[in-house]
């Protein structure tokens, strides 16, 4: 049933509530001064379960200023990007790609090569904090990419935080 119900959810872009963005930004507003900063918001969003690109937040960020207030917040928050749990049956398809002998494993340091040079890439100390969080074990050849691309897509998800106070 919860498969069904997260699966739904991922087809339907539904989102998290407008409870659960106003607690995320409360949480990234340290200072408790109404506003949060452009660099937290790609975090902010990123915990609510979506996931745009650099590029995308970039875009969406330009003509935003400098500090964000929580209107302006749920605003950005509330334009259509991709959502995290959609994003795996793709990811999946992109390491078949790569798995040539079909073992459902891909080569630790191929792995490494391809998140720090692709897309958004990612620092060797982002890329082990990544392995540490997805329970990668890096002193092993390989990497098992079906668990991997789970953990990937359900970390953050907003069906797997518990509800707002």
């Amino acid at each position: 049933y919860q498969r069904r119900v997260r699966d739904k959810l991922a087809r339907s872009h539904m989102t998290a509530s407008e409870a659960a963005v106003a607690e995320a930004f409360q949480i990234f507003d340290r200072d408790a001064d109404g506003k949060i900063s452009k660099g937290e918001v790609a975090t902010a969003i990123r915990a609510l379960g979506k996931n745009p690109t650099n590029d995308e937040l970039a875009k969406i960020l330009d003509s935003a200023p400098a500090q964000i207030d929580l209107a302006t917040f749920q605003r950005l928050y509330a334009q259509e990007m991709p959502l995290a749990a959609a994003q795996k049956a793709p990811m999946m398809a992109a390491f078949k790609a790569l798995d040539t002998s079909n073992t459902g494993n891909i080569d630790l340091t191929q792995l490494r090569t391809i998140l720090s040079s692709l897309g958004d890439a990612l620092s060797a100390d982002e890329i082990d904090a990544l392995f540490k969080e997805c329970g990668v074990d890096t002193s092993a050849s390989q990497v098992a990419y079906g668990p991997f691309v789970g953990k990937l897509v359900t970390l953050y998800a907003v069906d797997k935080r518990p509800p707002p106070l």
